[in-house]
């Protein structure tokens, strides 16, 4: 369980790309329910040992504190998020961190500006990093210590389709090197799952029933 300083301190330093799978039933916009003031009503719905991870941003967000994966400027937009919603309800997933690997598209320090990397083109966001090895190093490094900032070893990791899967391995490598290195403190990712993006819509997963079947059978096999 998270205590609520560190939810407090998640909502601050990554709360602006990052979000928790609860959402209002009625309004999947409504932050109010991951709001600070209403930890303790939540506290225990909370998994921060689950970390569902997508690639980047793919679409403008308002700047508020876990608003990432709630945010829907149109109805279009928003049906996506709901499948999510929908599909997650009632697994062990339900509750569990949500956050992209891929955050920034340049390298910044304390007093540069930091450019959220935002492009629904999943193409586009791997040639820029395969043209810029140290700008993945950065956000794989900006990644571990968000996971950090969890306080949760052997932590599930589930890939919100191949891309997020493909930069997630690049993680475990990264995290392989920290260890060689002595520089871990013991952290471990735990196992490593994927599941198709939500906005898949190919072999009928745009149907929730279907996507939500998918779902639940990839949880299992990593045992959850």
């Amino acid at each position: 369980m998270i205590s609520k300083e560190k939810y407090k301190t998640l909502s601050k330093r990554y709360g602006h790309l990052s979000s928790w799978a609860l959402w209002d039933e009625s309004d999947i916009g409504d932050l109010d329910i991951l709001h600070p003031d209403n930890f303790d009503s939540i506290k225990s719905s909370l998994k921060p040992e689950i970390v569902l991870v997508a690639l980047n941003v793919s679409a403008s967000l308002p700047g508020e504190s876990f608003a990432n994966f709630h945010s829907a400027n149109t109805e279009a937009s928003k049906r996506p998020l709901e499948k999510l919603r929908n599909a997650l309800g009632g697994t062990v997933a339900s509750g569990a961190y949500i956050t992209d690997i891929i955050k920034y598209r340049n390298i910044f320090d304390q007093n540069e500006k930091r450019e959220i990397f935002e492009d629904s083109n999943s193409t586009s966001v791997q040639k820029a990093l395969s043209d810029n090895s140290d700008l993945l190093k950065f956000n794989l490094k900006i990644f571990h210590q968000e996971l950090k900032s969890l306080d949760v070893k052997n932590k599930v990791l589930i890939a919100l389709g191949g891309a997020a899967e493909k930069y997630l391995k690049k993680y475990l490598g990264y995290l392989e090197y920290l260890k060689k290195c002595g520089k871990t403190d013991g952290d471990t990712a735990g196992h490593l799952a994927k599941i198709y993006h939500y906005s898949y819509r190919f072999k009928g997963f745009h149907e929730l029933p279907k996507y939500k079947e998918h779902v639940e059978k990839e949880l299992s096999e990593v045992g959850l």
